[in-house]
């Protein structure tokens, strides 16, 4: 698998952990690091390999994506019909 995409995932992974449990960006990182990570054999992980520049490229993504986070939901916002983005 690509790293870029192995990132993406990684950090797409961390947001909806955040939006599901809330909490801190950092444990939410760990815990989906751990969990992407921890049986290559176990069917619900995804044994990944996850080296420190997917780790880092990941990071960045969430950090501009939690810097631009009301510009993302203004724009999100603006383009969903009968949906709100509470729901």
């Amino acid at each position: 698998m690509k790293s870029r995409r192995l990132s993406r995932e990684l950090a797409l992974k961390v947001i909806f952990q955040l939006d599901v449990a809330g909490g801190d960006l950092s444990t939410a990182f760990d815990l989906v690091v751990r969990l992407m990570t921890e049986d290559p054999e176990d069917p619900e992980t995804d044994g990944a390999v996850l080296t420190p520049e997917v780790k880092d490229f990941a990071a960045r993504l969430l950090r501009g994506t939690v810097d631009h986070l009301p510009e993302i939901d203004a724009r999100l916002r603006a383009c969903a019909r009968e949906w709100t983005l509470e729901r």
